[in-house]
């Protein structure tokens, strides 16, 4: 018997899972599938390598400031220069506002919308809920977006990118407002804390036990630079890596299933590995007011833990702001390039987790090949793990896809930048096979709602 739900909804992009079921109704298989295929890698292809961070940053609208940054610091290495000191801060700021931009619309738009009732799982529901707290959130989340404009040029797709450095150093009146918006954001930040306390008590006990892997530097979680701190599902560190040591470490398998590839870190063989919020809270310490937050709150494996652990981290980020626009000195703002390396390796912490982008050029600079491994396609395992433990327990088909649903978001999957729906209704159909044959469909939408021709059960 085969269930399946297209497309899952409140995600960034489109997807579907597939459960198989034995002959006794029992869980055989489970999988998260990414329909849709973008083909970047190629597109890459015959690009000059100083263009490729403004060409990725358009992968997706979302996360466009981390795949700008983690292909910025591959340039580096290919144009074999370091990024100055002031490069260096500018760009981990303009990380840290990004990932305060990204949790607050993750956990506002996608999230929130689990913990109300059926009719009202929209952002428009949210923000009626909260009433005027909601209004200041997103207020609030202005801020962000502002200085990811004053630093990147403009506010979606950054432009600012130059190899060994920044196209332009904040001016002093910049820096005095990236000060004062970065403490509105740490007011966010406990805003969204006291918001997410719910999340502590919900997840219909569902916990995840798995590996880590996050960034850290001088026992910090850092965003923008560090090695890369492997850890088991215990907390004990298995091992560290850096650069392009990654291809010894981490095996990519292409699915026939999907248009997204599955990873394993090879000293852990099978064993899940997760990346993401809570993993980097189990990485390192983080910020002081966000390791208070941490140690009030304890650290969870319940799966819905996750948004909660997305609150902490835009603590985090709005103190790293704080701290980086105090500390800015000037200086010079870009190093020159020497020479054409042929390869380079960038890796950052994206806010779904570690987001690793790797080039090979010609002698001239020009992309002749590439390797992208994004957060989610870490987290694929895991999901298709959870996917089915989730199945397992549903006691119900009819509910199963509102179930699966809400334990895929807690991973905050990013496929390519869409959301289905705004009246909290997205159109789902549940089909189930036996021996072959299409036996039941479930609909939570009439006939006349999507232009179907089957049955509606409800």
């Amino acid at each position: 018997m085969k269930i399946e739900i297209n497309p899952v909804s409140r995600i960034e992009g489109h997807a579907k899972v597939t459960i198989f079921l034995d002959s006794s109704g029992k869980v055989e298989n489970a999988f998260f599938q990414a329909t849709e295929f973008r083909g970047y890698e190629k597109i890459l292809s015959g690009l000059p390598m100083e263009e490729v961070p403004r060409v990725v940053s358009t992968i997706c609208g979302i996360c466009r400031a981390i795949h700008f940054t983690a292909a910025l610091k591959a340039a580096d290495q290919v144009f074999g220069v370091e990024a100055s000191d002031a490069a260096k801060i500018v760009r981990e700021m303009l990380l840290c506002a990004h990932f305060i931009e990204d949790h607050t619309l993750s956990l506002l738009a996608l999230a929130l919308p689990d913990f109300l009732s059926p009719e009202e799982r929209n952002i428009f529901g949210v923000i009626r809920n909260l009433g005027e707290l909601g209004r200041e959130l997103l207020r609030k989340r202005g801020y962000a977006v502002r200085i990811l404009q004053i630093l990147g040029g403009r506010n979606i797709h950054p432009v600012t990118a130059l190899p060994g450095g920044w196209a332009k150093a904040p001016t002093d009146e910049e820096l005095g407002l990236i000060e004062r918006y970065s403490r509105e954001l740490l007011d966010l930040g406990y805003r969204m804390v006291e918001v997410l306390e719910a999340a502590l008590d919900m997840g219909d006990g569902l916990e995840l036990r798995a590996a880590t892997l996050g960034t850290e530097k001088k026992g910090l979680v850092n965003l923008y630079d560090g090695e890369q701190v492997v850890k088991d599902e215990e907390g004990k560190e298995v091992l560290r890596f850096s650069g392009k040591e990654y291809a010894d470490i981490i095996t990519e398998k292409s699915l026939s299933w999907s248009y997204s590839k599955l990873t394993e870190i090879k000293p852990l063989g099978e064993k899940l590995y997760v990346v993401g919020p809570l993993a980097r809270l189990k990485t390192a310490e983080l910020t002081p007011k966000a390791s208070e937050i941490v140690k009030t709150y304890g650290v969870s494996n319940n799966l819905l833990y996750n948004h909660f652990a997305r609150a902490v981290e835009i603590i985090y980020a709005a103190e790293r702001l704080l701290e980086l626009s105090q500390s800015y000195r000037g200086g010079r703002i870009q190093n020159e390039p020497q020479k054409v390396a042929g390869e380079g390796v960038g890796i950052v912490e994206a806010p779904r987790g570690t987001l690793i982008h790797h080039y090979w050029t010609d002698e001239k600079g020009i992309v002749r090949g590439s390797n992208l491994i994004v957060a989610t396609t870490h987290n694929v395992r895991a999901i298709n793990h959870v996917v089915g433990k989730v199945a397992e327990r549903a006691s119900d088909t009819r509910n199963l896809a509102e179930k699966v649903e809400v334990a895929i978001r807690a991973f905050d999957p990013c496929m390519a930048c869409a959301t289905h729906a705004v009246n909290g209704v997205i159109p789902i159909e549940i089909q189930i096979f036996r021996d072959g044959e299409l036996e039941e469909v479930y609909r939570n939408y009439e006939e006349s709602c999507c232009g179907s021709g089957q049955s509606t059960h409800s």
